[in-house]
């Protein structure tokens, strides 16, 4: 019976990745540069979920890629550092450009980009918000934010 119980709560159910394009949850944690065209985005759980013990506030990854209206364009810097960015398969599939989901390495379960690093950092607008990672690409940023459980 106990092997049972045991069995029964391990099983989870994956839901859907679900792509918002709305800008305002993006304007509440980050500063977002001048020029955005749009948005495109997904929370995932920072975690997988053992389903035994519930957690109270669940922390996020949030990946987005931000679509400006002009390439980013920075001084010149020699050379220009780059900054790679891990994401799952599934989240790549939805968020990015088709061109650009191409272009990204395999690496399991994930992909890999890599672009130009920022020269200044994205400014953050509460402390339950880190910055994992953000790469600057032709069409736009690819961002990787850490949201504690209250944000």
């Amino acid at each position: 019976m106990l092997v049972l119980l045991l069995t029964i709560t391990a099983c989870q159910r994956t839901d859907e990745l679900e792509l918002r394009t709305d800008r305002a949850p993006l304007d509440r944690r980050v500063v977002l540069p001048s020029g955005v065209r749009g948005v495109q985005w997904v929370a995932v759980p920072a975690y997988a979920d053992s389903g035994f013990l519930e957690a109270p506030e669940k922390p996020y990854d949030l990946y987005a890629f931000i679509v400006l209206d002009a390439p980013v364009v920075s001084p010149p810097r020699n050379p220009s550092p780059e900054q790679a960015v891990t994401l799952p398969a599934a989240v790549a599939r939805a968020i990015l450009p088709a061109a650009l989901y191409a272009a990204a390495r395999a690496k399991g379960a994930s992909v890999e980009l890599s672009g130009e690093a920022l020269s200044a950092p994205l400014t953050l607008k509460t402390r339950e918000v880190s910055l994992k990672a953000a790469a600057r690409f032709d069409a736009g940023l690819l961002v990787r934010l850490y949201l504690s459980g209250g944000a």
